[in-house]
């Protein structure tokens, strides 16, 4: 006889003719539990790991989006398909994690450390990113250091803007642009708490969005999410995917067009390789009322169309189609020239 319930199996053995007609086994007692891998809790030195791969993300991020990209063009390294200094420290970790499983398996990093070493980096550099500090640190200094008497910004409306939300005093404030000067901690903290706070309730927010929202997109819609797919399969024991030929393959691929490209933008005699084709369908429909659809661009990014390959139908579906029908709609309108009454004896045409 067996039984199931609550995830635990009993299962009764009895045998008589072997055993007797009295004679009874003890119930086999088995869990499905035990044959699940238990979840590793976050160890202490995994914290202290990301806090510091979380430095050395940032670093190389101002570096990259400042200093490399005031000489070479902008360059926004994070906001990608999958942030590339994460996902470049994560492969280096899972390669060097794989040499301390097989020659000192006391200090190998588990699946769970793993995970929050990647979610600790790629949070730190979002917030680094040209898209929130970068932006922020010159919009708190800016009004009041570019404040002069011909653009009349001071009645206009610095007035407006508290002291602890900005930075407003003169020589900080010519320190900060000027240079060779020491960073007065002291003056810039009232901005540097006020921002923090705004940053982690923000983030806090995003959060509890992501938690609303996981199964409604997780259970229902059974999102696929692809851009995960890759570091999670960096984080697998032992990471089975290096010993995949395919993966390898797909990796040099783009590695070596993109190294190639890199060195292209440092030295000009090496040819550069496009792959970001861009043509505008504004530059074809010339002719009203078609030329009202305005700046439309058709591109061919191979890392769209991978990213697309692994993409819910419903969701690719309403990229592209929302995306052909938004922009002639304009044009439609002005097809049939829309007319309409004013009050009497007045009426507006929309012509082209």
């Amino acid at each position: 006889m067996s039984m199931t319930g609550n995830g635990t199996k009993l299962a009764v053995h009895a045998d008589a003719r072997v055993h007797g007609p009295t004679a009874e086994r003890e119930p086999a007692v088995t869990s499905d539990a035990d044959n699940i891998e238990q979840p590793h809790r976050v160890r202490a030195r995994a914290v202290v790991i990301g806090l510091i791969l979380c430095a050395v993300v940032d670093v190389l991020i101002q570096y990259a989006e400042l200093i490399m990209s005031g000489r070479q063009g902008h360059s926004a390294v994070v906001n990608t398909s999958v942030p590339v200094g994460p996902i470049t420290i994560l492969f280096m970790l899972s390669g060097l994690n794989l040499a301390l499983r097989a020659f000192a398996p006391s200090l190998k990093l588990t699946k769970t450390d793993m995970l929050c070493i990647y979610a600790m980096m790629c949070t730190s550099c979002v917030f680094s990113s040209s898209g929130q500090i970068q932006f922020l640190v010159p919009t708190i200094a800016a009004a009041w250091h570019y404040a002069t008497a011909t653009n009349g910004w001071a009645h206009l409306f610095l007035f407006m803007i508290p002291h602890w939300l900005a930075q407003t005093d003169t020589r900080v404030l010519n320190g900060f642009y000027m240079g060779q000067s020491t960073i007065p901690v002291r003056q810039w903290m009232p901005q540097i708490a006020v921002w923090s706070g705004f940053l982690i309730a923000l983030s806090l927010a995003s959060l509890c969005t992501m938690a609303i929202l996981r199964r409604h997109w997780v259970d229902s819609e059974r999102l696929s999410f692809p851009t995960v797919a890759v570091p999670l399969a960096l984080m697998e024991e032992g990471t089975p995917i290096f010993k995949n030929k395919l993966f390898w393959g797909g990796f040099l691929i783009p590695f070596t067009v993109c190294t190639i490209n890199t060195f292209a933008l440092a030295y000009p005699e090496i040819p550069l390789i496009n792959l970001r084709t861009n043509f505008d369908i504004e530059t074809v429909l010339t002719s009203p009322p078609w030329n009202a659809i305005g700046w439309t661009p058709v591109s061919f990014y191979p890392f769209v169309i991978g990213i697309g390959y692994f993409i819910n139908l419903d969701v690719s579906f309403s990229s592209w189609f929302f995306f052909l029908v938004s922009p002639s709609t304009l044009p439609t309108m002005l097809r049939f020239r829309t007319s309409a009454s004013r009050g009497p004896g007045r009426s507006w045409r929309l012509r082209v």
